[in-house]
């Protein structure tokens, strides 16, 4: 029952967090990978939300600072038919660069604790998973719960910046398992597509 209350109540946040993002959200778009950029073929975009950040509790210092500077926030999610792959993949604007590193460390600490994040059974903090010039310094595996029709399944994450723009990279399988090289690849191309767009800004 517990769960079930967390899940609606994170439901309706959720929609929340939708409205009134049309301002900011063509910042965030332009940063977000494309799928002529992923490798293979049978990439499709499943769906692109945008949200209001710090809408969506419980929020920390970051975010609030981040809702105060009218940041929008962008998740994009992939499917590769061919591959049975999900690659997701979310863009956060924060209102400085001070305020990357303590987000990200506070990301990983949810993820590992499966008090606050319910729906993981089993999640570990991965070392060696680095990409320097991204600020990737570990990556995290956890297990999904299963729900209903949909089996368990293994998730690697990292979060990575350029300046105050924060990317993470999700992905997902049914069958073949996403390699950790894999994910460090994906998360280069993000980086590197921020990078890009920062410069020609300037």
């Amino acid at each position: 029952m517990k769960k079930q209350f967390k899940l609606v109540r994170m439901g309706v946040m959720y929609r929340l967090a939708q409205l009134g993002t049309t301002k900011g959200r063509s910042i965030t778009l332009q940063f977000l990978l494309s799928l002529d950029q992923l490798p293979g073929s049978g990439w499709s975009i499943e769906r692109d939300v945008f949200l209001r950040a710090g809408v969506i509790r419980p929020i920390s210092k970051q975010e609030s600072r981040a809702r105060k500077v009218g940041s929008v926030w962008a998740i994009r999610s992939f499917f590769s038919v061919s591959t049975s792959r999900w690659l997701v993949t979310r863009l956060l604007p924060l209102a400085s660069e001070n305020d990357v590193l303590p987000w990200i460390a506070a990301w990983q600490d949810r993820l590992t604790n499966r008090d606050s994040m319910f729906y993981l059974t089993e999640s570990t903090m991965v070392t060696g998973v680095q990409l320097p010039e991204f600020g990737v310094t570990h990556g995290v595996e956890s297990v999904l719960a299963p729900i209903k029709s949909h089996p368990s399944r293994v998730v690697k994450e990292v979060a990575g910046h350029v300046g105050n723009v924060v990317f993470v990279m999700r992905c997902m399988s049914l069958s073949d398992e996403w390699s950790w090289d894999d994910v460090l690849s994906l998360a280069s191309l993000q980086g590197t597509r921020i990078l890009n767009e920062v410069n020609k800004a300037h």
